[in-house]
This record gives C-alpha cells, structure tokens and sequence, in this order.
C-alpha cells in the first residue's frame, strides 16, 4: 500500500494503515510514540509521515527479528486470484475492509502478496467453513 508523506488520516485510518487497534493508536500518540496534528480541540490527524516514522522506529527496535519467512515467495495478481477463487475486485475490496492480508509494492505499479500470508487466510477461510457446517 502506497503512502503520500503528506496525505492526512483520521484516527481510524491511521490505525488501519498501521494494522493495529485505535485505543493502540491513542495510546501510542498520548505517550508521544507518534505525532500528529492537532486541527481542532477534539480533532486529531495523521501525516503519512508521521505513520512512517513511527512504522521506522517500530522496526528500528525490532533489530534483525524478521516475520517473514527468509525464502517466502511473492504472489502476483493472477496467482493470488486462482488461489483464493476471488476475483481481483473481491481481493481489493477484501483487502480495503480488512479481511484479507495487505498487498506489498513492489515498485512500477506492481504489488504482491507472501505466499505464507495468503495461504494462511485460506487456511482460516476453511476452518470458518467447516465450523459453520457444525453449526
């Protein structure tokens, strides 16, 4: 997902972009672990720059821990479509609402996703099947 340094986010945004909770978020900015803007009183916003520096300093004190897998490969669009069975509206739309694991840049216009995340949702999708049909 591509980020404009100067592109503003609400709370909710800001916490979807950066995967976690928005009582996280607040926290993080009331211990000023993140900056903001404030426009109003009650009113607070987000530069991609803010959610950017933060996402460095998260992975600064993180040193050399990796979530990846060293040889996890990357999925293209067509894989990733015939893997799931979804088209490539349902995996955008899935992956606005949060359903479905966020797509890499890989430059050009390009995206991608690992192969190790997009399994694991198809995981989850078989287990909410197979739980659903005990229902």
């Amino acid at each position: 997902m591509g980020i404009s340094l100067y592109e503003r986010f609400n709370d909710k945004e800001a916490a979807k972009f950066l995967q976690i909770h928005t009582d996280t978020l607040v926290s993080l900015r009331k211990q000023k672990k993140i900056g903001c803007l404030r426009v109003t009183h009650n009113q607070v916003e987000y530069f991609g720059a803010h959610l950017l520096e933060y996402l460095l300093s998260v992975s600064q004190s993180a040193c050399s821990v990796s979530t990846k897998p060293e040889k996890d490969v990357i999925l293209r669009m067509p894989q990733v479509a015939e893997i799931t069975g979804l088209s490539r509206t349902t995996l955008w739309r899935y992956e606005r609402e949060g359903i479905f694991p966020t797509r890499i840049a890989l430059g050009g216009g390009s995206v991608g996703w690992y192969q190790s995340d997009v399994d694991q949702w198809v995981s989850s999708r078989k287990k909410l099947t197979y739980h659903s049909q005990l229902s």
